[in-house]
């Protein structure tokens, strides 16, 4: 099972230390050719994969005075996946690649930032490749956790009766609270005779035609 692909025209250097950084961790890695970004990171659906642009400081500012990063985020988002991301590995601010070429100021790295972002993908400032490779492992292993599904409603802590295990069961219905369910637990013996006379509950007191039909609507 593949983990994550590297973009096979990454740095062979680079190539190497990723590959060897993510067995290491457990995670697998496959090299092959990457119509767009550097990095794909599998998740349990292709809802949740993740594609990542890898840039040094120095591409980042060469790709900019170059208009490839444009070129980039447009095939990313053309790629249909949701979760677009930019790292960038160091400072550009201190990037060697200022200093040649047409003059890059401050203001056009943070439009270059807010570019990005225009483009529907985030940004992940990372110091080098070690900080590049801890991130990357980290998502691999987030992704490769099955989702955490939370409850709508607390279950109770306290050890609970059949009574108030059925008064509990009736109260997550649409509109039925404490005094309600009390009112269907004495009028009708058991779970079932109620669900079958569903359609006669509003007789009851206190329920009324709203709440009636708020609760068909969930049990059909």
């Amino acid at each position: 099972m593949v983990d994550i692909i590297i973009d096979t025209r990454e740095k062979a250097d680079m190539k190497e230390y990723f590959v060897s950084s993510f067995i290491k961790d457990g995670i697998n890695p496959k090299l092959e050719v990457l119509h767009a970004g550097d990095f794909l990171i599998y998740g349990k659906t292709e809802e949740d994969a993740v594609l990542i642009e890898r840039k040094e400081a120095s591409d980042f500012i060469s790709s900019l005075k170059e208009g490839r990063l444009w070129e980039q985020m447009k095939k990313m988002k053309a790629s249909g996946i949701d979760d677009r991301r930019v790292i960038i590995e160091g400072d550009p601010m201190k990037a060697k690649a200022l200093r040649y070429g047409r003059k890059t100021t401050p203001a056009h790295i943070f439009g270059a930032y807010e570019g990005i972002f225009g483009w529907g993908a985030k940004i992940v400032w990372t110091a080098d490749k070690y900080e590049t490779s801890a991130y990357l492992r980290n998502l691999c292993h987030k992704k490769q956790k099955p989702k955490k599904y939370f409850a709508l409603r607390a279950s109770p802590k306290v050890e609970m009766t059949l009574r108030e295990k059925k008064l509990y069961w009736i109260q997550g219905l649409p509109g039925l609270g404490g005094k309600s369910s009390r009112i269907i637990l004495s009028t009708y013996p058991t779970l079932n005779d109620f669900i079958n006379d569903i359609e006669n509950i509003d007789k009851l007191d206190g329920i009324g035609k709203k709440t009636k039909k708020d609760i068909l609507e969930v049990l059909n």
